[in-house]
């Protein structure tokens, strides 16, 4: 005689994890319906030649907070990653002003802007640009 063992059925949450429940609450709230992108791919191969594809999906609520909905697939993984509003702030400012600056920065040193002036020549400008900048600053003086 076999004995059959009835599981309770499992509850929403214990099927759905932080993924699922975070990607439902963002599809719920009313204002991020309209700022919300499509998913897009991007396929990727890597060193190895094994292709990954990553689903990218943003949603920005109306106080500006943005939210990252990431999935990774691939031969030996499927990973999927929520990126909080905190972190993708963070990401957003060092690709727009840091490493921007940083590249002006590194493009300016590798430039041979100043290379065909004479030593002679860089002092004679760089006095008429004190000049100039005292005749602004005492014009300034005088307007006050």
């Amino acid at each position: 005689m076999q004995v059959e063992v009835i599981k309770e059925r499992p509850s929403l949450l214990e099927m759905t994890d932080h993924y699922d429940r975070e990607v439902q609450r963002l599809n719920n709230i009313p204002d991020v319906a309209i700022d919300k992108t499509r998913e897009t791919a991007i396929e990727e191969i890597t060193f190895y030649g094994q292709v990954q594809t990553w689903f990218v999906r943003t949603y920005k609520v109306e106080g500006g907070a943005t939210t990252c909905a990431l999935i990774l697939s691939s031969k030996e993984q499927n990973m999927r990653i929520i990126i909080p509003p905190k972190v993708t702030a963070l990401l957003v400012r060092q690709v727009s002003k840091q490493l921007v600056k940083k590249g002006r920065s590194r493009r300016g040193k590798q430039s041979n802007a100043f290379a065909s002036i004479s030593p002679e020549q860089r002092q004679k400008n760089l006095a008429k640009a004190r000049v100039a900048k005292t005749k602004k600053a005492k014009a300034k003086r005088k307007s006050r």
